[in-house]
């Protein structure tokens, strides 16, 4: 939600993979070992950690609190196992779930490629865990506020400002106008 810094927040989540070309420490992610992540989740410093092919990917009580310091929404980027475990944690309240899903596992595969620098293997993965996570979607309706198909970027970031504008003021904040 870049288009409105006063508003939202990202939290920086914590991961065990290695640092991509030019992401930072800090910035994108908090580059941990497998060690220290599992030692802060026996210390209750996640709100949600889950194991995403082979690395752990999760989100510290300290991150929240850091953007919420500030005034800001907090926005979490996880997939569908984070948002149940963050759900079943109950440590957030006024919670807005959102499922970006893409038309189909054809146009996923073609955007995966179009990146490039993936194995067959990595994209095979890939593909598997989005088939899941649309089972998920298919089996629970209701678990997600809102679902958006992401089929054209502009659409969609339209579709995403409609969704929390009106989530705003459901409840009694100001939308989101700039």
């Amino acid at each position: 939600m870049g288009a409105y810094p006063n508003r939202f927040g990202f939290s920086v989540s914590h991961t065990t993979r290695a640092p991509r070309e030019g992401e930072v420490h800090g910035r994108e992610y908090f580059f941990s070992t497998r060690e220290s992540m599992l030692t802060m989740e026996k210390e209750g410093k996640f709100i949600e950690l889950c194991d995403v092919h082979g690395n752990l990917y999760g989100t510290s009580i300290d991150a929240v609190k850091e953007v919420q310091s500030t005034g800001k929404v907090c926005v979490i980027d996880m997939d569908v196992k984070g948002a149940q475990k963050l759900r079943a944690s109950g440590y957030l309240k006024n919670v807005l779930y959102l499922f970006v899903t893409v038309p189909s596992i054809d146009v996923l595969r073609a955007r995966i490629q179009k990146r490039g620098a993936l194995s067959e293997e990595v994209l095979q993965r890939r593909i598997a865990t989005a088939e899941v996570e649309l089972h998920f979607l298919g089996e629970n309706p209701t678990f997600f506020s809102h679902v958006i198909t992401n089929e054209e970027l502009e659409v969609s970031y339209k579709k995403l400002c409609e969704i929390v504008g009106s989530e705003f003021l459901k409840y009694g904040m100001e939308g989101l106008n700039k």
